[in-house]
């Protein structure tokens, strides 16, 4: 929403811009005089009092709203999307920490990428994955752990989702994404069916939250970057 207010604002400021110095009725400024565009500027010069109010007082208005709506959302949004990317990427190491248990220590930054970490789970026939889902069987407190961080996850994005204006494609996905986790974070309690999915979840958001075969890029990222 608010895209389309700055698009429409500038275009708007531009044409405000031209439409002063035309309807001024001052010569060209002296930088211009002498030059080719000098007699375009004289033939387009069409002074017009009521006009050239109406453009400089648009002009002012949208310089006091760059100043006290653009710019400040300007910034607002762009510490939100950082942090919230830099929560996600935290999000992404400590759940790979927890799944590779006592793995390299450098290893979930290596595979910290969707098709890093898929090609890490899946190339030997889906052998690791399943041996990191298996261990949460008897790892109550691992469980715990990832369900934690899909929490917190889920919070910001929510917050984000509620401080400012999304458009609305990332908005519906990042939607998407925390009813998704909140579906299976519902109960707090991991029977069987309820473990099952909380592991899925876990690595399909790993996986970039694609249901592609071979997933090509982290489409949750890919939202973050479009707030």
């Amino acid at each position: 929403m608010k895209y389309d207010t700055t698009k429409t604002i500038s275009a708007l400021s531009g044409v405000a811009f031209v439409c002063m110095f035309v309807t001024s009725g001052e010569p060209a400024i002296p930088l211009l005089r002498g030059t080719v565009v000098e007699p375009v500027l004289n033939a387009l010069s069409y002074p017009n009092a009521i006009a050239f109010n109406l453009s400089a007082g648009f002009l002012m208005g949208a310089i006091i709203w760059a100043l006290n709506v653009a710019i400040p959302d300007h910034r607002q949004r762009a510490v939100l999307r950082n942090g919230l990317a830099e929560r996600y990427r935290a999000f992404r190491l400590k759940v790979l920490s927890t799944l590779l248990h006592s793995y390299s220590g450098d290893l979930p930054e290596q595979i910290c990428e969707p098709a890093a970490c898929y090609e890490y789970f899946k190339s030997d026939g889906g052998a690791r994955q399943t041996e990191a889902m298996l261990r949460l069987n008897d790892r109550p407190d691992m469980v715990e752990r990832i369900a934690g961080e899909i929490r917190l996850l889920v919070r910001e994005i929510e917050y984000v989702l509620q401080k400012i204006d999304v458009a609305d494609e990332p908005h519906a996905f990042l939607k998407e994404v925390t009813s998704h986790a909140d579906l299976v974070l519902r109960s707090g309690e991991y029977g069987p069916s309820e473990l099952k999915n909380l592991r899925g979840l876990a690595f399909f958001v790993l996986f970039g939250y694609s249901h592609d075969s071979t997933p090509r890029q982290d489409k949750i990222a890919a939202a973050i970057e479009r707030i």
